[in-house]
């Protein structure tokens, strides 16, 4: 997440308007179970790294998710196999 932010002072510029706010500033928000939520702050040079995680992260899940899917199928096939 990308923020821009308005530090407070009256005589600043980012004061002024909303155009002129500092920033940006680089946010990593994770949500963890129980519904509760961290930000960490992210240098600028380290964006990219951060979004290549998060999209191996996304990948392991779709992962995760599909062998649930193939799992569940071979379950059902045995129950459907098995005489009653």
């Amino acid at each position: 997440m990308r923020y821009y932010r308005t530090c407070g002072n009256k005589s600043c510029h980012c004061y002024q308007s909303k155009s002129q706010r500092h920033g940006p500033y680089w946010y990593l928000s994770v949500t963890w179970q129980g519904g509760k939520h961290k930000l960490y702050a992210i240098k600028p040079e380290k964006v990219a790294e951060v979004r290549r995680g998060i999209a191996a992260y996304k990948r392991l899940w779709k992962s995760v998710y599909r062998i649930a899917e193939l799992n569940l199928a071979l379950l059902k096939q045995t129950q459907e196999a098995t005489p009653k």
